[in-house]
């Protein structure tokens, strides 16, 4: 499992064709397993949800790289932080590739 994860909105199912065989789906979810992320890359529609529930034990954020969105932003020293079994969700209403 990887550290980072990587958010593909299509704004179009005819746009599958160049997001290498990935399916689109208005809503997916992603665990958040201490300091990974499971699946690492999901597709969504334009206009989807992800879902980021918290199933490891060690403190933890879902933060966008260009900080777009972030679950907890006080978080520091694993205070204020997703804790297990909170959730997490963002709509994407834009076409694009986000990293987190």
């Amino acid at each position: 499992m990887s550290r980072s994860g990587t958010i593909v909105v299509v704004a179009a199912i005819t746009m599958l064709a160049t997001t290498m065989g990935a399916t689109a789906q208005e809503e997916a979810s992603v665990e958040v397993v201490d300091v990974a992320f499971d699946p690492t890359e999901v597709t969504v529609e334009a206009g989807g949800t992800v879902t980021w529930t918290q199933t490891g034990s060690l403190p933890h954020t879902v933060t966008a790289d260009d900080g777009s969105f972030d679950s907890h932003p006080d978080c520091s020293g694993g205070s204020e932080c997703m804790a297990t079994g909170d959730t997490f969700s963002q709509t994407f209403d834009e076409p694009g590739t986000y990293a987190y």
